[in-house]
């Protein structure tokens, strides 16, 4: 069993249960990457492990030509490891030594409340298992105040206690958090790997929507998932970029009627500023290199080369640090269509400007 469902994330997976195997595994880590990459999978998979009661040994991959190490793993089997989901539903998770904590309520955050419930259960030696284990999902939603009580924990652990801390947005997180996890960064997925997860979660679904919905998703499962599962959503997220794209050439009138027809609403934006900065980094690529093989927005390839022949790759960058912008303005809590207005306006006067010079 061990950890194979996890896929892409070759590296983390090395790391993690090679320090294990060699006895040097620290209480606590932070898995950095974007949605959809697989950080809670990987942190249950440590649960499991950590708990397992027949773990298994396997062979590590040796690095940079070195000799291969051992590596630690859950057998899946034991009564251990069926009360600990992974990959599957974190619903099914029924192991008294291991807890997930999530954002909760309207305000979406974590609460001092649920890390006083940490403190309480971590006071006490495992009850079933060899360790307790705390996945904290999305960390980044923790108040001030909480965070200041999970420090406490952090400075001061409980022996045989570990906590996984799952982030998109590390700089969210207060700095003395960070200083106390030890980082561990997990890469967006390519759309072959995608592919394969979704293949095997959606077998009921064309094989052609699913590609399509990976080669849009910016390497989130997650993503490629709603994308898959919402047939015509891709198609339309596409149509968006296209029809953003023009506003660049529009009069201002234009582009304000244009925003009103095809903006998205707040649920939808941070989707497709992302796919946005993914577009734009295509056409960049191709203008500077003239290859078509890194272009990751497979499915508009022409589309992009052709856009690469008038687009000049620094007007490509400046649109791609404007979408990271309107990302950071999402956070804030700036609507939806006055950040799509901000990156057109901010780029055409950027424009005019060097016209002018």
């Amino acid at each position: 069993m061990g950890f194979e469902k996890i896929t892409g994330q070759e590296r983390a997976v090395h790391l993690l249960a090679g320090a294990m195997a060699e006895g040097r595994l620290h209480h606590a880590y932070r898995f950095e990457g974007p949605p959809g990459t697989g950080k809670t999978m990987t942190a249950m998979a440590m649960a499991a492990t950590l708990n397992c009661l027949s773990p298994v040994e396997s062979s590590r991959p040796p690095a940079a030509g070195g000799p291969a190490r051992p590596r630690m793993a859950f057998c899946g089997a034991c009564r251990s490891c069926r009360r600990i989901p992974v990959g599957r539903d974190l619903e099914a998770l029924d192991h008294p030594d291991v807890s997930v904590i999530s954002a909760q309520g309207q305000s979406r955050v974590i609460k001092i409340e649920q890390i006083r419930e940490i403190q309480s259960t971590v006071a006490y030696a495992p009850s079933d298992g060899k360790a307790r284990v705390m996945v904290i999902r999305e960390a980044d939603n923790i108040t001030e105040a909480a965070s200041n009580a999970f420090l406490k924990l952090l400075e001061e652990p409980p022996r045989d206690t570990y906590f996984f801390l799952t982030t998109s947005r590390p700089h969210k997180l207060l700095p003395t958090l960070r200083s106390r996890t030890t980082v561990v960064r997990f890469s967006p997925l390519s759309a072959a790997a995608i592919c394969s997860i979704l293949e095997e979660a959606l077998p009921g679904i064309d094989p052609r929507r699913i590609a399509l919905a990976a080669a849009v998703s910016g390497g989130s499962v997650s993503r490629a998932r709603v994308y898959a599962e919402d047939e015509g959503a891709a198609e339309e997220a596409l149509n968006f970029v296209r029809k953003f794209d023009t506003s660049l050439t529009l009069d201002p009138k234009a582009v304000l009627d244009l925003l009103e027809a095809v903006g998205p609403g707040k649920g939808g934006i941070e989707d497709v500023l992302n796919l946005l900065g993914i577009y734009y980094r295509d056409v960049a690529f191709v203008r500077e290199t003239g290859s078509r093989e890194g272009i990751t927005l497979t499915p508009i390839t022409e589309q992009v080369v052709e856009r690469a022949g008038t687009l000049e790759s620094e007007t490509a960058v400046l649109l791609s640090w404007k979408v990271m912008e309107g990302l950071r303005l999402l956070e804030a809590n700036v609507g939806p269509r006055m950040i799509l207005e901000k990156i057109v306006f901010d780029v055409r006067a950027s424009l005019a400007l060097q016209a002018r010079s």
